[in-house]
């Protein structure tokens, strides 16, 4: 296992490639954060660059700058990162993976499903796994995210 000096290296070096392909992809939407998973990022030391932020007197906020929201002056803000960068910063900084499985559910006897998404969380050995199934993989990251953290201790 890396120590935590190796881990916040490589966090390091992925910020800025994840920064450079961030310009270079401006058009790609990937879905960010939510209010609740922003503030839990923000209390278990999340500390990339991001664009979009959720203001406390005005809601969601897009800079033209990359700021760290979560520190210094930013008092009452919360940086809301794409979820793809927030599962990048969990697994390289507290080697914690969050990977979506596609699920399919029987509904009836006569083999007609449904798909839908679950999670797996993993962090050494310990492995968490969904017991509910959301319709989207964004949910399913987003979810399994919030697990993830909770497998970080308190800071």
């Amino acid at each position: 296992m890396k120590n935590k000096e190796e881990l916040r290296q490589g966090w390091d070096e992925l910020e800025k490639e994840e920064l450079d392909q961030q310009i270079r992809m401006k058009e790609l939407k990937e879905e960010l954060a939510d209010h609740e998973l922003s503030a839990m990022l923000r209390e278990k030391g999340f500390d990339g660059l991001v664009r979009t932020c959720f203001h406390p007197n005005y809601g969601e906020y897009e800079s033209s700058d990359l700021e760290n929201w979560n520190q210094g002056w930013a008092k009452g803000y919360y940086s809301r990162p794409r979820l793809s960068l927030a599962q990048t910063w969990l697994r390289v900084v507290h080697d914690i993976h969050v990977l979506p499985v596609l699920h399919q559910r029987w509904i009836d006897g006569y083999g007609n499903y449904t798909d839908g998404y679950g999670y797996e969380c993993t962090q050494n050995i310990t492995i968490k796994a969904s017991k509910k199934i959301v319709g989207s993989y964004e949910q399913a990251l987003s979810e399994g995210i919030k697990e993830g953290l909770k497998l970080i201790e308190k800071s």
